[in-house]
């Protein structure tokens, strides 16, 4: 991918523009990482509500992190092969928003799987895809204060995830909770459609191109 990228032009961009994709990328990554430990966090209510056993709780994350690890290359370059990465983004953000709604609904353990898998599709789209856009839309000056202002979206989203869950589920049960925070997923989904803009490339052929 890098590759490919690397023969083209930088593009310019006005500041206001630039600020704005950056300030968007940082909430949406916020976003995105707001719901990578998400399940852990519940994992005890889950266990307690089905009777479950430590092993049948751990798979939980387990699916979430490992569809996502196994996802993320194999998204990453189809989004560089048909430069679909704001759509690709877009929709990992509505199959969080799902997987949050599905996991509120779910009455098995069978359910709570589906859903876990979900979230781990959706949590596989982002971090390929805006790797691609601070590559395009920042320059090689200033590449690197972008990545790390992108970076704080990471540290917000796992500081955020326990703090808000622990309000939630010291009010509600962890069927409403799941449920409650499945929208900020959806308001991501919108801000990649609506600010964020498609870099005008493609990537190579094959995967190991780049």
């Amino acid at each position: 991918m890098e590759q490919a990228l690397a023969s083209q032009p930088e593009v310019e961009l006005t500041p206001k523009s630039r600020q704005r994709m950056l300030i968007a990328l940082v909430g949406c990554h916020t976003i995105n990482d707001f719901y990578g430990i998400i399940i852990a966090i519940m994992l005890p209510a889950i266990r307690a509500s089905f009777g479950l056993s430590y092993s049948a709780v751990a798979v939980l994350p387990f699916l979430a992190q490992g569809t996502s690890a196994v996802l993320q290359p194999t998204l990453g370059y189809l989004a560089d092969r048909r430069a679909v990465r704001r759509l690709f983004m877009a929709l990992g953000f509505v199959a969080i928003t799902i997987a949050m709604l599905g996991l509120g609904q779910s009455r098995s353990y069978l359910a709570v799987l589906v859903a876990a898998v979900c979230l781990g599709i959706g949590a596989s789209t982002y971090h390929p895809q805006s790797a691609t856009l601070l590559r395009f839309y920042f320059d090689r000056k200033n590449r690197g204060f972008a990545q790390g202002i992108h970076g704080i979206g990471n540290a917000a989203g796992f500081a955020l995830s326990p703090l808000v869950m622990a309000f939630l589920l010291t009010r509600t049960d962890w069927h409403q909770a799941a449920t409650y925070v499945a929208f900020p997923a959806l308001i991501a989904a919108i801000v990649a459609v609506v600010v964020l803009r498609e870099p005008n490339t493609r990537g190579r052929r094959g995967l190991l191109a780049g």
